[in-house]
């Protein structure tokens, strides 16, 4: 191990205790953080709601595709019974 000289120790010190372009306020980067947080959940819900509004219109398209075959059909009743139950 290197024996370090008062020259080295103050370099070492003053460089650390300068502010660069690299230095991040502490303060700030905890902000950043809660934002990025914010942004995650915004994103989470609105996937979430895609997905749902997605599947939604998929059973509500096979429910429409489902009664446009049994109306073009010539048997009627289980349209007919169906839309006894649904009353």
């Amino acid at each position: 191990m290197s024996n370090l000289t008062d020259k080295d120790i103050d370099r070492i010190v003053k460089a650390l205790a300068s502010k660069n372009e690299f230095y991040i306020e502490p303060e700030q980067h905890y902000l950043d953080h809660k934002e990025w947080a914010k942004a995650q959940q915004i994103w989470a819900t609105g996937s979430r709601l895609f997905w749902v509004a997605f599947l939604g219109f998929a059973v509500l398209g096979a429910i429409v595709l489902m009664a446009v075959g049994l109306v073009s059909s010539s048997d009627l009743t289980l349209l007919k019974k169906m839309m006894v139950i649904s009353k």
